[in-house]
């Protein structure tokens, strides 16, 4: 084993575990501020959904209430793996990603009790992976007609962001979620299948992988690559023979699938010499070249961290618009307990503002269908805001868009029946 594979093996892990400790360190201190035992929050659970790019997108489209009030630190996560994807592939599914990481875990824990991940024919054959891609435009479909609320039910992204939360809550005799089942069944999975959730399942994965489709940054076979068998009947290239995504060596093809996600094992892969011709790959190499030139396995990881990095931190830092205000005007003199409706993320959120002597004395959010991880933080600092100015003119919570209009929405509601009756 070469110095470059140890090399870039520990850069990986050191990396993955960065990740693990950023994303559990930030969503333990969310669950205090959330709990009010914290009155500073560094990342919240919105802030980690590798979704919100196309939920702003889609909303920007399909909605006529859709205010634009700046990007957000999930909007500028979703550029962020957008921009590593055109421009050097799958690098976020192989280096970043907390599922990834899952399944890597499951895998090794397979392999340390002795079950091997072997390939199989319903690989080559029947093409798996392009379920994926159906996934894609079905959650894409359905978001789109507004059902965006019932799809994240069904995120493991989700269930993996709430699990803290759950975690507190004795989840374990309360798993009605469907994400959830999906993130157990991911986990159990990688232990006999090597990443099941990224090559079959994962519409985020299968977006990359179509960015990634002309990338300037590849992985390319070399010039002496290509005069064994296995080029021509994919099963015996021991330079793939560890890829965790069980890529192989296609006829005609001068670079790796974009379904590769850029673990680079195959590219500091260090072969030796056999007896057998067709497994004999020991002049063969497969080049991570931008634009033709050749570059090293630590350039490659140098240039994508800075651009996920660069993009995910700075995109926020360039300027907020003005917040969502409401159309609200009047003064309320009756004491009185009012009932106001507006729409959200997920549906109708329902609040009853309590008046006395002509001031906002409660608020309390009655019924709503929102997503959990989502909407805990608006419904906690947004009321108090409200009580604060007196009006529902609070600033909404970045990453909880739609929820933070509609709470405002029905509080102006409920004042509004407050002033019409008055009058």
């Amino acid at each position: 084993m070469n110095k470059q594979f140890k090399s870039i093996g520990k850069w990986r892990i050191w990396i993955r575990l960065m990740v693990a400790i950023l994303l559990a360190g930030s969503l333990g201190a969310y669950l205090l501020y959330i709990a009010g035992r914290m009155d500073f929050r560094f990342l919240g659970i919105a802030d980690f959904n590798p979704y919100g790019g196309w939920s702003a997108l889609r909303g920007a489209v399909t909605d006529g209430d859709y205010k634009f009030t700046g990007i957000s630190r999930s909007m500028a996560l979703t550029a962020a793996i957008a921009t590593c994807a055109i421009i050097g592939g799958r690098f976020f599914c192989g280096w970043i990603c907390p599922l990834g990481s899952l399944q890597d875990v499951f895998a090794d824990i397979g392999n340390r009790v002795g079950i091997l991940h072997r390939k199989t024919a319903l690989d080559r054959h029947l093409h798996p992976w392009r379920i994926k891609y159906v996934i894609l435009f079905v959650v894409l479909g359905f978001s789109a007609l507004g059902y965006g609320a019932v799809l994240a039910d069904f995120s493991p992204w989700q269930a993996l962001l709430t699990l803290p939360s759950r975690a507190t809550q004795k989840f374990l005799w309360d798993i009605s979620v469907a994400g959830l089942w999906i993130l157990i069944g991911i986990a159990v999975t990688s232990v006999f299948v090597s990443r099941p959730f990224c090559r079959y399942f994962c519409p985020l994965g299968a977006a990359q992988a179509l960015l990634s489709s002309f990338n300037p940054i590849n992985i390319n076979y070399a010039a002496s690559c290509g005069g064994c068998n296995a080029r021509v009947e994919p099963i015996s290239c021991s330079v793939l023979s560890d890829c965790p995504v069980e890529l192989t060596c296609e006829d005609g093809e001068d670079s790796v699938s974009p379904e590769c996600i850029r673990c680079l094992r195959c590219a500091t892969h260090d072969s030796e010499k056999t007896d057998n011709p067709s497994a004999n790959c020991a002049a063969a190499k497969l080049n991570i070249q931008i634009w033709n030139r050749t570059i090293s396995a630590e350039k490659y990881c140098r240039i994508m961290l800075a651009l996920f990095l660069i993009t995910w931190l700075a995109l926020p830092l360039l300027g907020q618009a003005e917040a969502h205000r409401s159309q609200f005007d009047g003064e309320m003199d009756e004491n009185g307990i009012y009932y106001g409706e507006g729409t959200g993320f997920g549906g109708s959120i329902s609040t009853e503002v309590s008046l006395k002597d002509g001031k906002i004395e409660k608020i309390s959010i009655l019924d709503h269908n929102e997503t959990r991880g989502w909407y805990e933080e608006a419904f906690r600092k947004m009321p108090e805001q409200m009580l604060e100015i007196q009006g529902p003119d609070a600033d909404g919570i970045s990453g909880a868009t739609a929820t933070s209009y509609g709470l405002i929405d029905s509080v102006q509601d409920a004042l509004s029946h407050a002033l019409t009756e008055e009058n």
